[in-house]
């Protein structure tokens, strides 16, 4: 009964499961509202959200990478200090973590994670600068799409990638 009410509760289910374009976006509409809303509401029962500058460096078909670890991998980056901005950080996370200095960064975009909130920059870093770990970091490797599926990610890191790679190809 738990479920059914549960079913009964969600949007989709009141929509109907009708095959028309206006069911489906209405469906899709009150999908997403409901959705936003139960993010609200779980974000702020049950978590603090972090928010994180996160640093894109690619090369060709390759993506810059460190780990803590050496065993999973990420994107550089990390959390702005207090009246620092999401840029100033990306550039001193990318400074502290790989010793490459960026000579411009763009902002990408913005993407919610299970638990972060990742404010994405695109760093301009010069052709021969080598990344050497550097601080709390074990690892600096550059990889390619393919060497992405033999190692440990998180969703959300392959998904800013993927989303990168995407964008570039256009």
């Amino acid at each position: 009964m738990a479920s059914r009410r549960y079913a009964s509760n969600y949007p989709s289910a009141a929509c109907g499961m009708e095959n028309s374009a206006q069911t489906a976006g209405f469906c899709k509409a009150a999908i997403s509202r409901y959705d936003a809303r139960q993010a609200s509401i779980f974000s702020t029962r049950t978590m603090k959200t972090k928010v994180r500058a996160t640093v894109v460096c690619a090369r060709g078909d390759r993506v810059l990478l460190v780990s803590k670890d050496g065993s999973r991998w990420a994107l550089p980056g990390g959390r702005p200090t207090k009246n620092e901005t999401f840029a100033d950080a990306a550039g001193r996370e990318l400074l502290e973590e790989t010793t490459l200095l960026a000579r411009g960064l763009g902002f990408l975009f913005q993407v919610v994670g299970a638990t972060t909130v990742h404010h994405v920059f695109v760093a301009n870093i010069g052709k021969s600068a080598v990344p050497k770990p550097s601080k709390e970091i074990q690892g600096c490797q550059w990889f390619s799409q393919a060497e992405l599926g033999e190692i440990i990610v998180s969703p959300t890191t392959r998904h800013i990638i993927e989303s990168v790679w995407a964008e570039r190809q256009r």
